[in-house]
């Protein structure tokens, strides 16, 4: 997978195992908890908590039978004090997960 093509509502973020953030979409930063710390080479669960205790599901996509993750629903309190509704879809692809983020507001 070279490249994501996403509309202005989603965003995308694709970690290796470890969860340590590879790639992002421009607006990705938008979903997470602490924007400003959401960079490349970091853990990315501490702006995405709500994937706190699902590693192990998320790393055994495929070969589990489940062949992707969602949670949907997630709120989010932004910066303006407006709060945002997300859905995230992930998927597996080789050593690598791809979270997918649609606003839902």
């Amino acid at each position: 997978m070279n490249s994501v093509v996403i509309s202005n509502s989603q965003g995308y973020l694709k970690v290796d195992l470890n969860f340590q953030l590879l790639e992002l979409s421009d607006n990705a930063k938008r979903y997470a908890e602490e924007p400003d710390t959401l960079e490349i080479g970091r853990d990315i669960r501490p702006n995405f908590p709500e994937i706190i205790g699902l590693e192990d599901t998320l790393i055994n996509l495929g070969t589990s039978g489940e062949d992707d993750f969602f949670l949907e629903g997630i709120a989010r309190q932004q910066d303006s004090n407006q709060t945002i509704y997300f859905n995230l879809k992930a998927i597996k692809l080789r050593d690598k997960i791809v979270l997918f983020l649609e606003d839902v507001t």
